[in-house]
């Protein structure tokens, strides 16, 4: 059986109704379409490397104007166990666990968007028609990246990309193949899906 537009709009309606998933997913960034996600990780990135470029010159500066003093008072702070205040986590930071740069990610969106819908699945066994299993995916070829797979009963696999839009009620959806080698022009936004024949 190929994937079917109610099929997807179902796993929208859970990923909808679930608080985590919609604060990951919702975008003022998804007025873009496809591109949302590329460009907000673009941005944070950018965020990024100027907050080091920022750490860097103020560093230079206190050095320059307190003599190398502002540097042994660092040292002092790190050996008495403390952390001067430019050198903790970046905020777009996406290996720290909690931090826009993590809870924005890719990864964090496919892996909230399988929990919401597991668990709607899990309080009303069949709400999906034809649904075996989610599961997170990274593709093999491209970028990284990581979707949500559909896995039916009769063993077809569909993924499902929120990151791509950033809109909870739009998200890409793929065959599995055509995921997992990054043929992103056989990706079709739900808006615009009619279904998998």
């Amino acid at each position: 059986m190929a994937l079917t537009r109610l099929q997807v709009q179902l796993c929208i309606t859970a990923v909808g109704e679930d608080v985590n998933a919609r604060s990951r997913i919702d975008s003022i960034f998804s007025a873009m379409g496809r591109h949302a996600g590329f460009t907000r990780n673009a941005l944070m990135a950018t965020s990024n490397a100027l907050e080091t470029l920022g750490r860097g010159v103020n560093r230079g500066i206190q050095a320059i104007t307190t003599g190398g003093s502002s540097e042994i008072n660092r040292w002092q702070m790190r050996r008495a166990g403390q952390r001067p205040f430019d050198e903790g986590p970046l905020l777009f930071d996406p290996n720290v666990e909690g931090s826009p740069g993590s809870e924005l990610q890719c990864t964090a969106i496919a892996e909230a968007a399988k929990d919401a819908i597991d668990r709607k699945c899990k309080r009303t066994p069949g709400c999906i028609p034809g649904l075996a299993s989610t599961s997170c995916f990274s593709r093999s070829q491209g970028f990284a990246h990581m979707g949500l797979v559909l896995t039916m009963t009769d063993g077809g696999k569909y993924v499902l990309d929120w990151w791509a839009t950033l809109d909870v009620d739009n998200p890409l959806v793929y065959r599995f193949d055509d995921f997992d080698n990054n043929r992103k022009d056989a990706a079709q936004e739900f808006k615009r899906f009619g279904g998998f024949s």
